[in-house]
């Protein structure tokens, strides 16, 4: 099947898509409490309270998914691009929040990992362009949040200022996205 949805941007989804493709947030137990979160961070962004609920819920989610993570059908890319968005409005309001980077980042590892390495696919599968486009966004990350370009050479105009540098988890993931970079090339 052909993906037309996917991002052509290398930035982050940075509004939270609506309605979440999960069925629990819709009726059930559990969707009072996810609507409440979402109502009151669109009444205030910076209800660090609501956010808090609504990324435990995300993470819960994220857990969920890993199995299934390179299926490549829409119900599966709606939920990953559900994801990315919580993450990527959260650090819109809060971008020196590198815990919620650190995550975002082994997302977009995983999302572009290919088979044999950590977070890939079971079986051989030609990369997608959702992987392809999750690169992108992880060296993008990386160049607004470290000031640094995948290739390892400073940044000269950065969006955001280099601010997480003082990050070892982050700094960790990059040396991570570099290895896996280089034994892709050999």
């Amino acid at each position: 099947s052909v993906d037309t949805s996917v991002e052509t941007s290398d930035e982050l989804i940075s509004k939270i898509i609506a309605p979440s493709p999960y069925s629990h947030h819709i009726s059930g137990p559990t969707s009072s409490r996810f609507r409440n979160a979402l109502n009151r961070i669109n009444s205030n962004s910076f209800d660090v309270e609501a956010w808090q609920a609504l990324m435990t819920e995300t993470n819960t989610c994220w857990r969920s998914i890993q199995p299934v993570l390179h299926n490549n059908d829409a119900d599966t890319h709606s939920k990953l691009d559900w994801m990315e968005s919580c993450y990527g409005n959260l650090l819109h309001y809060f971008p020196y929040a590198a815990s919620y980077w650190e995550t975002i980042i082994e997302m977009l590892l995983a999302r572009s990992a290919r088979v044999g390495e950590e977070g890939g696919p079971y079986s051989e599968i030609a990369p997608t362009k959702r992987a392809r486009q999750s690169e992108a966004k992880l060296e993008r990350v990386f160049r607004d949040i470290l000031g640094i370009k995948i290739e390892g050479e400073l940044v000269d105009e950065m969006k955001l200022g280099g601010m997480c540098t003082s990050s070892v988890e982050i700094w960790l993931l990059y040396i991570r996205k570099r290895v896996r970079d280089a034994n892709r090339q050999t």
